[in-house]
């Protein structure tokens, strides 16, 4: 037959070590259990919405975000016909995480993230399966610009400024003394030449 079992009318099932016994009506079949592995794939995951601050964003390959969007919902569903309850999910943050986090939910509610790159990866398997096809989604969370190096050394110019600008206008003050005295002595000496 198509199984590799003589007879659908099967007795009895035993198991000893890496043995495996079938007994029917037609015989005994014994089977080695080392050539039977797991290997049912596991189900893709689809990415179905992802909302920063309850608010729905636009499914893009990279998401760029203000870093006041710091509140992520990533929504996600596998793809399985075979036991949808029984799913189980992981999903880690950067590539840097080490550990996966795993879940039965099909979201992950990340709170108060700190600028910077993440990708996050989601995959899926059933019971005792393998894990299947991750989803990769991308997102960048923006600095305030308060926090750049732009504003930074704009800043310090500022900063220079207003701690240049009293000596500024203290030279200044002096070179226009200089040229009242260079005036009056200018004059004096035109008076004395007369």
């Amino acid at each position: 037959t198509l199984t590799g079992i003589y007879s659908h009318d099967i007795r009895e099932i035993l198991t000893n070590h890496n043995r495996i016994y079938v007994a029917s009506s037609l015989g005994l079949l014994v089977l080695d259990g080392a050539e039977f592995t797991n290997t049912l794939e596991g189900p893709p995951v689809l990415v179905m919405s992802i909302k920063a601050n309850n608010i729905k964003l636009p499914m893009d390959s990279i998401i760029h975000l203000k870093h006041y969007q710091n509140n992520l919902s990533i929504n996600f569903e596998a793809i399985s016909f075979n036991n949808p309850g029984q799913i189980q999910y992981e999903y880690r943050l950067t590539e840097n995480d080490e550990k996966l986090e795993q879940t039965n939910a099909n979201e992950i509610v990340l709170s108060w993230l700190p600028p910077g790159k993440y990708d996050v990866l989601i995959r899926a398997k059933i019971a005792n399966g393998n894990w299947g096809p991750p989803a990769i989604q991308q997102f960048i969370i923006n600095k305030p610009f308060w926090d750049t190096y732009a504003f930074r050394i704009l800043l310090g110019f500022i900063l220079i400024g207003f701690i240049s600008m009293p000596f500024y206008l203290y030279y200044k003050q002096q070179i226009k003394n200089r040229w009242l005295e260079l005036d009056k002595l200018t004059a004096v000496n035109k008076e004395r030449q007369r």
